[in-house]
């Protein structure tokens, strides 16, 4: 998957190609506006993306945001639970979203019925950011990618970006102000 990339506001045409070859493989028009759009491409039959709109606006110090999409074509239902919790269910091509909760590491799992599709994954959810999670691949190899991006902090806001590059060294979560904001760095 790509990042986010700037395109200007209104109508375009994508166009989707092998690499290296002059052949198109389908056309598409999209509408870029106010809200992010992320394309997602689930299936051979059709060829085509599906829009799903993420959300930018701010979120409060601590704050994270998540969004779930099913894009297993001709895979069951399936139901999403986060530390255990049952979520949303989803059929595919549906969107669930968005959940504000605070920032954290989340075990996120991917039921079929009684059955888990996905086992469950610690997955980091940083402070003022989205993640989208795409369930994806076949119903027999199911795989689960996770999508982050910024979103706007709350009121009077400065971006920090925080790495942690010493080699052997544990993860550490990292706090501002007594607030947790990023989980297993």
């Amino acid at each position: 998957a790509s990042g986010y990339i700037n395109v200007a506001a209104g109508a375009h045409e994508i166009t989707v190609r092998s690499p290296g070859d002059a052949t198109v493989l389908w056309q598409q028009e999209v509408t870029a506006g106010a809200s992010p759009l992320t394309l997602v491409a689930s299936s051979t039959q059709t060829l085509t993306f599906n829009a799903y709109e993420d959300s930018f606006s701010s979120a409060g110090v601590g704050t994270s945001r998540f969004s779930v999409i099913h894009a297993i074509e001709g895979a069951p239902g399936v139901t999403i639970t986060a530390n255990g919790e049952t979520g949303p269910s989803l059929e595919y091509g549906q969107f669930a979203g968005t959940f504000d909760v605070p920032a954290g590491i989340y075990t996120i799992g991917v039921n079929a019925g009684d059955s888990a599709l996905i086992d469950e994954t610690p997955i980091g959810f940083v402070s003022n950011t989205t993640h989208m999670l795409v369930v994806y691949g076949t119903a027999d190899n199911p795989e689960l990618m996770e999508l982050s991006a910024p979103i706007v902090g709350a009121g009077d806001s400065g971006l920090v970006r925080i790495a942690h590059t010493v080699a052997g060294a544990p993860d550490v979560d990292v706090y501002t102000d007594g607030t947790l904001i990023v989980p297993a760095l």
